[in-house]
């Protein structure tokens, strides 16, 4: 009885049991072979789920159909080119309208630069356009359904994009007056400049690039504050003591004084040479002081610029 309980306990325990049944000879230990049964292929049986993925490729196609339709595959080089005029045009912008609307406001309608500015007014329309016919990538997912790319525009830049794109330029061409502050509308699209930022960030790396990107920075900022400087001389000369300002100052040592309705004084290239210098000055803190500001609002404005320029 006890041999027997012995005998049931090994084969129990024995490790054969867990090999299926008619998959094991017995025989000698040399001649025992095991075969292990190899792994059904369901392949037939279950579906095969795909995502449509974006290209690994450095250059994928630039064009991409969707029901028929042809549209812009967001990484592919004609999309790039794209993206590299508009980044242009809307740095033209940034540089261009505020120095329009300040030292050319007199003559603003018959601008040296009205014709490039409406190329520009184009390339912005356009690129509404292109935006509704361009792919864009979700996890690794290539989108290319037109409403969802519709929808998606919709929530995110079409605002921005349709403010900045408004014709402000063709309007004078069509002699309808416009508002000379409207044209700072189309600086709304230097927000998008925000997207470019993000894709220099993987050249991080690269400290040439880095300290060009500060230099234009500081240069652009710069370029800003004159405008702003020079609107607040010309505000100073509208006022009972506009002889204190910094406009009527520089002209008087230049001996190209303003007169009491406005009239004379600096030309174009002066008023801007003077400012940029005060602006440059200030925010480098060097302050020269041959250029200083005189009234209230030059003061504050001056305080302003020289704290941002301890702040960099």
């Amino acid at each position: 009885m006890k041999l027997q309980c012995i005998a049931f306990l090994w084969i129990k325990n024995s490790p054969l049991l867990d090999l299926p049944v008619g998959h094991f000879t017995m025989g000698s230990t040399s001649d025992k072979a095991i075969d292990v049964p190899e792994p059904e292929d369901k392949s037939e049986d279950q579906p095969v789920v795909s995502k449509s993925k974006a290209s690994v490729d450095p250059w994928p196609p630039s064009l991409l159909f969707h029901n028929g339709c042809p549209l812009l595959n967001h990484g592919g080089i004609a999309r790039t080119l794209w993206d590299i005029i508009v980044n242009v045009a809307t740095l033209y912008i940034a540089i261009i309208v505020p120095y329009e609307i300040t030292f050319m406001r007199a003559n603003l309608a018959n601008r040296p630069t009205l014709g490039l500015d409406t190329i520009m007014e184009i390339f912005f329309v356009l690129d509404i356009l292109v935006n509704f016919r361009t792919s864009y990538e979700v996890e690794e997912v290539l989108v290319t359904d037109s409403r969802s790319i519709c929808v998606r525009y919709v929530k995110s830049w079409l605002l921005i994009d349709i403010i900045a794109a408004t014709p402000l330029d063709l309007l004078h061409i069509f002699n309808i007056h416009v508002i000379d502050m409207m044209h700072l509308m189309k600086t709304v699209r230097l927000v998008r400049l925000v997207r470019l930022i993000k894709k220099l960030e993987k050249y991080s790396a690269n400290s040439t690039l880095v300290l060009s990107i500060l230099m234009f920075s500081f240069t652009l900022i710069a370029h800003w504050a004159a405008c702003v400087w020079y609107e607040i001389g010309l505000f100073d000369l509208g006022t009972s003591h506009w002889h204190a300002g910094w406009l009527a100052q520089m002209a008087e040592r230049l001996e190209r004084s303003y007169m009491a309705n406005r009239t004379g004084g600096l030309s174009e290239a002066d008023a801007y040479t003077g400012a940029l210098y005060f602006t440059v000055s200030s925010m480098t803190t060097v302050g020269f002081g041959n250029i200083s500001p005189q009234t209230k609002p030059e003061k504050w404005f001056a305080t302003c610029l020289m704290l941002s320029g301890v702040s960099k």
